[in-house]
């Protein structure tokens, strides 16, 4: 078994610190970081960065995945169009720098130009409304606008959008559909 692998998946692995953490998101990254080193993923390209010192429940991706970068030798994109946000993610990544990229930009225009493949594309650049009642359709028409706009599809992908709610993921996949359509 790939050495990666074992130490990821271990039940009381280094990685399972993150479950005492709040936002409920430890599951949707345990699973989708887990098909990343299976499938000997090297680039992780996020849109948005964490922005917030502590504030698991935004997800802390950012921070999440230079650390699997760093644990592995990966590499991770961050792109934010907020320079502010970028400081902030800088400082709080910090330890992880050699693994992060740090790009100033809008997340459709780069992803409409990036040519390398993507291992894992993590589409959180707009924040979601978690009340149901909000309306979740300019977030969730973004994270398309984004999907659609990068033009280099790997032959293994993991998509997952910010697991804030269901209704966003199945909504995505949705208009992903309608749009396909002629």
């Amino acid at each position: 078994m790939n050495v990666a692998i074992e130490d990821f998946l271990y039940w009381d692995s280094w990685f399972s610190a993150y479950k005492l953490k709040p936002g409920g998101r430890y599951y949707t990254f345990k699973a989708a970081l887990n098909l990343f080193l299976q499938n000997n993923g090297n680039l992780i390209v996020e849109t948005g960065c964490v922005r917030e010192p502590e504030d698991w429940g935004a997800g802390y991706s950012t921070y999440i995945f230079g650390q699997v970068a760093q644990r592995y030798n990966k590499q991770v994109i961050t792109i934010d169009n907020v320079p502010e946000h970028l400081d902030m993610c800088k400082n709080i990544t910090k330890d992880f720098k050699d693994h992060i990229q740090y790009v100033f930009s809008d997340s459709i225009q780069f992803l409409s130009t990036f040519t390398r493949p993507i291992d894992l594309l993590y589409l959180d650049s707009m924040d979601c409304p978690l009340d149901e009642t909000a309306n979740a359709l300019p977030a969730q028409k973004h994270a398309l606008k984004e999907l659609l706009a990068w033009k280099v599809l790997p032959t293994f992908q993991i998509l997952p959008t910010a697991p804030e709610e269901d209704r966003v993921n199945i909504t995505i996949l949705k208009l992903l559909v309608k749009e396909a359509k002629p």
